[in-house]
């Protein structure tokens, strides 16, 4: 299919243009949505952080040494032994 760059372009254009005319809103906002917003910005962004480090650390782990790996596997290995005799 075939795509014309300047019709994406002419249609951006035109959807910015609609939202920097003002129109009257017949609606009310609670004082407390924007916090509610500004809470679930926060929630996502700090879900990401989390999603992110984690899939950092498997492609870490992909990409090591097979010697470090084993090294790591003993490390884990004999902490969850020595948390298993409490």
């Amino acid at each position: 299919m075939h795509r014309h760059p300047v019709r994406g372009i002419s249609i951006f254009t035109l959807a910015l243009l609609l939202m920097a005319v003002p129109r009257k809103a017949s609606a009310y906002v609670d004082p407390g949505s924007g916090a509610m917003i500004w809470q679930i910005l926060a929630a996502a962004f700090l879900g990401a952080l989390f999603y992110f480090r984690k899939l950092v650390i498997r492609i870490r782990q992909i990409w090591s040494h097979p010697s470090s790996s084993k090294t790591e596997e003993a490390k884990l290995a004999s902490h969850s032994s020595l948390s298993a005799g409490d």
